[in-house]
């Protein structure tokens, strides 16, 4: 019955397709005999014909090995110098400098403000009134000269220079009366639960003081009096010792402590209450003679002890002032000091040195900047032991590392002079760690196979060394080309931040990965020949047959004898090999049962969801909650007083009013006149570009007049205007300069001492609106006439109209002889009464309420001429900073996973893999994610941006591993190469979180050591299980179609001819007499044993995985093994018995049938 069959055979070229059915051509009982020559010998047409330029550089590497890696490694040294000392070593003169947005929307408003303000003071192309730089540069300058003394030190000024006032601070020995900020700051930390009016610790701070006073780096940089001594320190002890008419701090008695700590308390109810302060110096004269700011009870309670004592709380740090003025410049000059302040041991444990302020906290950065590299090559010095034991060559080692250093110096060459960016953020000195790091995965990959190669060819000729170096290049040019790809694509990525130093730092590191994969590939691969080449050529040169000849010499005997001592020194270190643990590794996940591997699954998913919680629930990426971007350690000193000591201290060089923290209101800036663009090179935080007018300005016309008035008005109504600030003398000038305007022209028209002389038309003959004539002459008189107010009553800023400057003579364009003197913006500044704040959720509220009231009711019905105005405020950067970070930290990632996916599916043709790899990608990113959150309390700052961005790129073991997976259905291979490269990364890692001072070196320390082991554990154990879950569900998803095509549609006898082809298991051992039970059988086996072969061992060996008894031949890939039902006829029973009995015009059973069809082409066809 079964030699009557007949079938229909669809074959497939391209995307074309033919029908040809035979009765006669293919009969039931064929075995796939063909169908495995032909796959067969397309295996064979694979492996012996790779790609010409694949052929032709492996060709070049295995003739000329020497010239190749002569040719590379001069022309990289060569680039790198020229780099270095055409452009120099970049100057980190501003840290702070780059972390601020760029093009935003806020962005591009915040430049344009400061713009403007630059512009205006500048007097560059703006002025304040017409002629205003040609008749009032004087005017302007002593006004400014005004306003810079007006400041609030007034008092003091007025102090120090009465003569009848008697300083008694001075009279007490001290260089000065009171400790400017200019002085350096020294904070002592009080043991708990310790008072810091005990005995105990007023001497242990006088104790501390006396050692430092006989420091000489102390000596060296401190100011001194008359007699060319020290000055005296102001610190609590000394104060008490002044205060109690003690000659030195070390005589204090406990007497002496309890009378300055009453005197204490009873000047600090007195501080807490102004009026009662006031009340009592007029009054009584113990209050004048105690609490007095000259005195010391007031000097010691706001500068030597923190806001605990005034807050009835515990008192933690103490602070001592060293006449010694801070570091300015491009040198420290305490650098010294600070060693030796550090090094200074106390015998009581009651106070301890807990941070100082010297004023040079950033040249301590950039000295730490470049210091701390040393843990890098400490950290290389073991990742060279590591490779030299595992490639078994020293040469190959010292060339891997020599490449990655050229790597730096040819990418920074390229970012200089290629790229032409000016700017070189300190984050940019992260890629050496970075490269350092997973620059030698690929050593490791293609030594780990180029052993493997050895141990087939003994003995290799020339024609053996070009096979294994074409067979080496085939089998690591495409993982090292997709893990390079997805790393530098996941650097790429972050070009969509719009903060400056991420952007700058992406294009280096980006940059630099792709340079150190091209080094890589020219050297590495030479380097491993010739090393090879010149070991097998001395060894047979220095041949125990040749030492034992008699006829030489005796000096020629033993130079031999030492030369050959030193060639067989070398071979037992190739021939040795320290790499044991992981072969047994291997042995060990091959013999392990499905429970252990399902164990692990079901671990590390319970991780995953643990992870989820922390990450998307609580506590989360959490934003910055400080403005100043930290530099150095948690626990250096230095950080340590700017973020937790000096905090404490919010009265130091205040009066008592001023010590009351007050939070600063928000002002908004309504601009009209000038576009909000943001022209400058977005790579350089140096170039704001210049301010873009709008030609379509106008404010002359009265619709517009009106419409602003309206405005004005509006403002006033809505929640966040603030009365009181906006009203008091001065304020009121520039919050509405409409009205302002309108109240001047009410003005008499008449002169009032020169009767002849008129006001016409700027006075109150002429009536609002203003005819567009009278509103243009008026308004510039106006501004002069306000400019002129005196300071007490008038603050000049970029508020109100500002006109272009006016000259006769101009070749620019906006300061042609039609616009000179002309109103050229006009500015609203409104104060509010919301209050800044860090709060992101605050701010975003805030800037939700401006926007809503600007669109609704600003740009409602607004005239001509003034459509094209915007809001800001200068408190918004930081918001606007923080709403970067939340939103294109994750845009990044996206396109991150995206590249990465897609360079998977390329290399990988396999669409499930690739889904697999991506998943575990993702996983890897939020399990490192929450350990980062949750250990080392990560906050989504700069830094941390860039890390959650490129871990999608540095999950190198996932790429590696699923491509191995492509080809093999097993990661066996590249379980030992991965491994080794996780320990390289992981030491660079902790030798920089352990031991660096810097913050992001250690912030980058610990990212490697999480995202490395992590990223590794996964890859190994979670991967492996999903993939091998994916390609079952694929078997079981063809096994189920083939259940519906092989017995065909209907059994009256019709016949679909539908585009489907059959899969054929691999064993290709069912005969025709058993074909429809056989494909029921299948069918059913796949669905009864997914649950079985899903954890059933992802790490055994491919022979082990195959149904087939064939093993394939060394160095055959399954990956290129073409499907044998493509070349095979696929049958269609007609009258089949066993086949389903589906009624021929039932259509919900057809649109099944249909369905799955195509279902199966398209899973067939693309996995």
């Amino acid at each position: 019955m079964s030699s009557q069959r007949n079938g229909c055979c669809w074959r497939f070229a391209g995307r074309k397709r033919g029908c040809c059915c035979s009765s006669s051509d293919h009969n039931s009982t064929g075995n796939g005999e063909e169908d495995n020559e032909i796959s067969s010998r397309i295996v064979q047409d694979k492996k012996e014909k790779p790609s010409p330029a694949l052929s032709f550089v492996a060709k070049t590497f295995s003739r000329r090995p020497f010239l190749v890696l002569f040719i590379t490694l001069s022309v990289s040294t060569i680039v790198s110098k020229f780099g270095i000392s055409e452009y120099g070593f970049p100057d980190f003169e501003d840290p702070y400098l780059g972390f601020e947005t760029r093009f935003t929307p806020i962005a591009k408003r915040l430049i344009t403000l400061e713009n403007l303000r630059k512009d205006v003071n500048k007097l560059e192309s703006l002025e304040n009134y017409p002629g205003e730089k040609l008749t009032g540069r004087e005017f302007r300058r002593k006004r400014k000269k005004r306003d810079v003394y007006d400041d609030g030190y007034d008092e003091i000024v007025e102090n120090q220079s009465s003569d009848d006032d008697i300083d008694p601070l001075i009279s007490a020995g001290y260089c000065t009366k009171a400790p400017l900020d200019e002085y350096s700051r020294v904070a002592l930390e009080i043991a708990m639960p310790k008072d810091v009016f005990s005995h105990e610790i007023v001497i242990s701070i006088c104790y501390f003081q006396k050692l430092t006073e006989v420091l000489p780096e102390y000596g060296k940089v401190c100011e001194h009096d008359d007699n060319e001594n020290c000055c005296p320190m102001w610190s609590l002890p000394n104060y008490i010792a002044e205060y109690t008419n003690n000659t030195d701090c070390s005589t204090i008695k406990e007497y002496d402590i309890q009378l300055f700590k009453e005197g204490m308390h009873f000047c600090r109810d007195l501080y807490r209450d102004p009026a009662m302060f006031e009340a009592c110096t007029l009054k009584h004269e113990l209050c004048r003679h105690k609490c007095h700011r000259d005195e010391a009870i007031y000097s010691a309670m706001f500068l030597t002890v923190d806001k605990g004592y005034s807050a009835d709380e515990d008192i933690m740090f103490s602070i001592i002032i060293l006449p010694t003025p801070k570091s300015r410049g491009s040198r420290s000059r305490t650098a010294a000091l600070q060693t030796a302040l550090i090094n200074i041991k106390l015998p009581e444990v009651s106070v301890s040195l807990a941070g100082f302020d010297f004023g040079d906290k950033d040249l301590v950065f950039k000295r730490y900047l470049i210091s701390d590299l040393q843990y890098v090559v400490a950290g290389s010095a073991i990742i060279f032991l590591i490779l030299v034991g595992y490639t078994k060559s020293i040469s190959v080692s010292l060339i891997s590392f020599l490449v990655l250093v050229l790597s730096l110096g040819i990418s920074y060459f390229l970012y200089t002079a290629i790229f032409r960016i000016p700017y070189f953020p300190f984050m940019n000195m992260l890629v050496s760690i970075i490269v350092m790091g997973i620059g030698t995965d690929g050593t490791l990959i293609l030594g780990a196979e180029w052993q493997r190669l050895k141990s087939k060819y003994k003995d290799p000729d020339q024609k053996a060394w070009d096979k294994m170096m074409l067979l080496l290049l085939q089998e690591t040019t495409a993982p090292l080309v997709v893990t390079t790809c997805t790393t530098a694509g996941a650097f790429f990525a972050s070009l969509t931040s719009s903060i400056t130093t991420i952007r700058c730092f992406s294009i280096f590191a980006g940059t630099s990965i792709i340079v150190g994969f091209i080094l890589l590939y020219f050297c590495v691969p030479t380097t491993l020949l010739l090393s090879d080449m010149c070991i097998s050529y001395l060894t047979s040169l220095f041949s125990d047959s040749d030492l034992s000849t008699s006829s030489q010499q005796p000096s020629t005997q033993n130079g031999k004898k030492i030369s050959s001592k030193v060639i067989k020194f070398v071979v037992s270190i190739k021939s040795f090999s320290v790499i044991k643990c992981p072969d047994k590794v291997k042995n060990a996940f091959q013999k392990q049962s499905t429970v252990l591997w399902t164990a692990s699954f079901l671990s590390l998913l319970s991780i995953l969801m643990w992870a989820c919680l922390v990450l998307f629930h609580e506590p989360g990426f959490q934003l910055p909650n400080s403005e100043q971007f930290q530099l150095l350690s948690t626990r250096h000193p230095i950080e340590r007083f700017d973020r937790e000591i000096e905090p404490r201290f919010p009265g130091f060089l205040s009066s008592s009013s001023d010590a009351e923290l007050s939070e600063e209101q928000l002002t908004i800036y309504f601009i009209w006149g000038v576009l909000p663009e943001d022209n400058g090179y977005g790579l350089d935080p140096h170039d704001n570009g210049a301010l873009q007018f709008d030609k379509d300005f106008s404010l002359e016309q009265p619709k517009s007049q009106k419409w602003m008035r309206k405005l004005c008005s509006k403002l006033k109504k809505q929640s966040f205007y603030n009365q009181v600030s906006n009203t008091v003398v001065g304020a009121h000038y520039d919050s509405c300069f409409m009205d302002t305007m309108q109240k001047w022209m009410k003005r008499d028209c008449q002169h009032v001492f020169i009767k002849n002389e008129t006001y016409k038309p700027c006075c109150k003959s002429s009536k609002f609106p203003y005819d567009a004539e009278v509103f243009t002459k008026c308004v510039e008189v106006a501004a002069r006439d306000l400019y002129r107010t005196p300071t007490a009553y008038f603050q000049p800023d970029i508020a109100g109209p500002k006109f272009f400057i006016l000259r006769e003579n101009s070749n620019n364009s906006h300061e042609s002889a039609e616009n000179s003197g002309h109103l050229a913006t006009f500015t609203l500044r409104v104060r509010t009464n919301i209050t800044f704040s860090l709060s992101y959720e605050k701010m975003y509220e805030f800037y939700q309420t401006l926007e809503t009231f600007y669109q609704t009711e600003v740009q409602d019905k607004v005239p001509s001429g003034l459509d094209h105005g915007f809001f800001i405020s200068a408190h918004l950067d930081f918001f606007d900073l923080q709403n970067s970070l939340l939103n294109d930290t994750w845009m990044s990632v996206l396109i991150s996973a995206g590249l990465c996916f897609g360079f998977l599916w390329i290399f990988s043709r396999s669409f499930l893999v690739s889904v697999g790899a991506v998943l575990c990608i993702v996983t890897i990113v939020i399990v490192s994610s929450a350990v980062l959150i949750s250990v080392f309390n990560w906050k989504l700052g700069v830094f941390e941006s860039i890390a959650v961005t490129v871990a999608v790129g540095l999950s190198d073991f996932t790429a590696h591993h699923s491509l191995e997976f492509s080809k093999r259905k097993s990661v066996l291979k590249m379980t030992s190469p991965t491994f080794f490269s996780a320990m390289t990364t992981i030491t660079i890692g902790l030798s920089m979180l352990l031991f660096s001072n810097v913050l992001v070196y250690q912030q980058i320390g610990a990212f490697f050591t999480v995202l490395i082991f992590i990223s590794w554990l996964y890859s190994v154990f979670f991967l492996s299980p999903i993939l091998d879950l994916f390609e079952k569900m694929k078997d079981l998803c063809i096994s189920i179609c083939r259940l519906y095509f092989a017995d065909g549609y209907g059994g009256s006898g019709r016949q679909f001819n539908g585009n489907y082809h059959s899969h054929r298991r691999r064993s290709n051992s069912r005969t025709s007499d058993h074909h429809g039970r056989g494909v029921a059988d299948s069918a059913s086996s796949g669905m009864d044993n997914v649950s079985a072969v899903v954890f059933s061992n992802p790490m055994a060996s491919n022979d082990s995985r195959r149904n087939s008894n064939e093993e394939l031949e060394e160095g055959e890939e399954e990956s290129i093994r073409i499907p044998q039902n493509l070349f095979s006829v696929s049958r269609c029973n007609l009258n089949s018995p066993n086949s389903a009995e589906y009624p021929a015009e039932e259509p919900t059973n057809r649109f099944i049938y249909i369905v799955i069809k195509h279902i199966y082409i398209y899973v067939n066809g693309i996995m």
